[in-house]
């Protein structure tokens, strides 16, 4: 049995897990993702299929078959095993819509939000448990870093979700601090590390963590506190996060960030990317491929000063880490 799938579906309930470990090895070293939704297939999200969990541990794409449906019990005692027989001690990490398992595994959950004004408290009634499975891919930035001799002052990663921008933004943190510099990731999701009972499950070589720090903050107290000469942080957006972008200019900082967008010119429609590439804190943008190929970079682009779209990105490079990265972490 695969290890990286066997430690995630432990965490299932027993009568999951007894189908779940039939499935074969081969599907196992290829699994990105299981579904699992109350009264309905389990479903396997593979690097480029899409399949369905039949009764006995095989798997198929015909909806006619005997197929496994997973039961409100099930969800219940799966959700109850992953907290440790604790769910309301993790009642912040369930309102934020995730939980973290041994070995940086990580599981989305769906369910009824309890409110309190216009913040949510808890999340009730699971209905949804989405297993990520976390295999770290090492090496799989050294064909970007390579394209740009090692030298930039900021990197963005942009792509669709689930492309792989995790991925590679992690193991760019892991080997530029092994090559020296001073790292500092803002982990406000525990995605980087995936800490588990004060752990990091992911390797991140020499780099300090801030986990669950807002990346506004984040950035902020990296700075104040730990003089790093680059920052890792996902998914750039806000106004704050801009702010707090201009600030880190400001203090001599590089920056590598990642942020949702489909093709250069999706990124250059949007005005909170251009608005970010005004901040003058990125020379390079590395576009994903996308699901199809998670983790496969399909170009690199300089980042010139000229705001006209058709000017402004010089390709460097096409279709780089060709071999792809096949799990998503």
């Amino acid at each position: 049995m695969d290890e990286k799938y066997n430690q995630a579906i432990k965490a299932l309930s027993g009568s999951l897990y007894m189908i779940l470990k039939e499935v074969p090895e081969e599907i196992q070293k290829n699994v990105r993702e299981i579904c699992i939704r109350t009264e309905k297939p389990v479903i396997f999200m593979c690097t480029n299929d899409y399949l369905f969990l039949r009764k006995d541990g095989k798997l198929t794409r015909n909806l006619n078959l005997p197929l496994k449906i997973a039961s409100q019990r099930e969800l219940e005692e799966s959700l109850k095993t992953m907290c440790k027989d604790s769910v309301y001690s993790y009642t912040n990490e369930i309102k934020n819509g995730f939980l973290t398992l041994k070995g940086g595994h990580r599981v989305g959950l769906c369910g009824t939000a309890v409110m309190e004004g216009e913040k949510i408290v808890n999340v009730r009634d699971i209905s949804t448990l989405s297993v990520r499975i976390a295999r770290q891919m090492r090496n799989s930035a050294d064909e970007l870093l390579s394209s740009i001799n090692n030298k930039f002052n900021g990197i963005i990663l942009a792509g669709i979700p689930a492309s792989g921008k995790t991925t590679i933004l992690r193991e760019l943190a892991r080997k530029l601090s092994l090559l020296g510099e001073k790292v500092s990731v803002i982990d406000e999701r525990n995605e980087f590390s995936g800490t588990y009972a004060g752990l990091a499950q992911n390797d991140l070589g020499f780099c300090d963590i801030l986990n669950g720090y807002p990346k506004a903050e984040g950035l902020t107290q990296a700075i104040r506190t730990l003089s790093p000469n680059v920052i890792v942080c996902d998914e750039i957006g806000t106004e704050r996060d801009i702010q707090a972008i201009r600030q880190a200019v400001h203090a001599g900082v590089k920056l590598i960030v990642s942020m949702h967008a489909g093709s250069i010119d999706d990124f250059s429609r949007r005005k909170h990317c251009m608005d970010i590439l005004n901040t003058e804190a990125f020379d390079v943008l590395a576009m994903m491929w996308g699901r199809t190929k998670p983790g496969v970079i399909s170009q690199i682009y300089k980042v010139g000063a000229n705001v006209d779209k058709t000017d402004r990105f010089a390709l460097v490079n096409s279709v780089v880490n060709s071999a792809g990265v096949c799990d998503i972490a």
